[in-house]
């Protein structure tokens, strides 16, 4: 649920509190120590890509200029490092860039303020992947793919994974990170049946898990199809051990 424009009554001080909620892409410098871990960190939370090889994948694909990592961060809510609860906030919410891009910004905060950002999550636009599917995204700058989008629980449904993607989507045609011949943007994620077919092998797979069935409409997958994304393949592709493969969903959306 977006929060971005709601608003109720606070029952506790019988007050509206509005607060601002930005959005800003930082490049990751993943031969620093601190960022590799912190990255590690936040993939070990978000359950997949999880190894420090696959980070490693990462870094060096950034390093041929192949794929650019970035930290999403936002401003220290109030209080920090708390969940924004909806019965007690009014959030708005900005769009910044990130640096090395000359572009306007919606942020009115200083560039030592943006110093003091969290990092709450990350993204990245790639024209690689490991194996690389050039239907997803391709070496020659025709087919880019935003991948590897995460937001620490804490700081979810503040629109902060929608203004990333706005972002990433803005810069596809936008060197350094994006390219001028990019026609297409695509993804991939979970499959959307395990959220709303009800067949042992879809929604009763997280029973095998020992979890809940996920609440239907929630999918990943629905989500970038109202972005204007639009499936074109799916095949099994995220291994759970015991040698299960999930099945993915990819899309893709054109540019204009």
């Amino acid at each position: 649920m977006d929060l971005s424009n709601y608003t109720k009554k606070n029952e506790k001080n019988s007050q509206n509190v509005k607060l601002k909620v930005e959005c800003v892409l930082q490049p990751m410098n993943l031969h620093n120590e601190p960022e590799f871990a912190e990255l590690l960190r936040q993939r070990k939370i978000c359950g997949w890509d999880m190894e420090p090889s696959s980070l490693n994948n990462w870094m060096n694909d950034q390093d041929d200029g192949l794929r650019s990592n970035f930290w999403i961060t936002t401003n220290p809510l109030d209080p920090p490092n708390t969940k924004v609860e909806a019965s007690s906030q009014k959030l708005t919410t900005t769009t910044s860039t990130a640096p090395l891009l000359d572009s306007n910004t919606e942020s009115t905060n200083s560039e030592d303020e943006k110093k003091n950002y969290i990092r709450v999550g990350h993204i990245a636009l790639s024209r690689t992947g490991h194996p690389l599917e050039v239907d997803l995204a391709n070496p020659d700058g025709t087919l880019c793919k935003i991948a590897s989008l995460f937001i620490l629980p804490t700081y979810r449904s503040l629109g902060l994974a929608s203004r990333a993607m706005d972002i990433l989507e803005s810069w596809a045609r936008v060197p350094p990170y994006g390219t001028l011949n990019c026609k297409a943007i695509a993804v991939d994620t979970l499959d959307r049946r395990y959220f709303e077919d009800d067949r042992e092998e879809w929604r009763g797979w997280w029973k095998t898990q020992g979890e809940e069935p996920p609440q239907r409409g929630t999918s990943n997958e629905d989500w970038y199809i109202r972005r204007g994304y639009v499936k074109f393949k799916g095949a099994p592709k995220y291994p759970v051990g015991d040698g299960v493969m999930l099945w993915a969903s990819s899309l893709r959306k054109e540019l204009v």
